[in-house]
């Protein structure tokens, strides 16, 4: 009777090993385990994952709405740019309009003085009379 307990015992013992001995099974690819951990399988994740997705929402439209204001900044400088280039160059052409005419009335002028120095020069007169009584 004992023996019979004790193989019984064993017997038992055997069955629940292999019951506790895990089946083969493949290994788990990182794939996998991501798809698990995003399942929704409680309402906390659902909530967080609502949570994450509005604010994902809402971020992703500012960044949108910034970088088109930004955008437009850009434009404004970039015309404002090409303006001032502009009116540098139309300064620029017209400085170098007033130099030629100044070299040119210089020419002009030293010329003068070149036929002045010639010849003699009559001396001019200027005279006025006071007559009394016209004021």
């Amino acid at each position: 009777m004992a023996g019979e307990v004790l193989a019984r015992a064993y017997e038992v013992r055997d069955e629940t090993a292999r019951a506790l001995v895990p089946l083969r099974t493949e290994p788990v690819g990182w794939r996998r385990k991501l798809a698990d951990w995003f399942a929704l399988r409680g309402p906390g994740m659902q909530l967080a994952f609502a949570g994450a997705s509005l604010l994902l929402l809402v971020c992703g439209s500012w960044f949108m709405f910034r970088t088109i204001q930004l955008q437009n900044r850009v434009g404004a400088l970039e015309a404002e740019r090409q303006r001032s280039q502009q009116e540098a160059t139309s300064q620029r052409r017209r400085q170098d309009e007033l130099r030629q005419e100044l070299a040119k009335e210089r020419e002009r002028r030293a010329e003068l003085e070149r036929q002045g120095s010639k010849g003699p020069a009559a001396p001019g007169f200027l005279s006025f009379v006071l007559a009394p009584g016209l004021v």
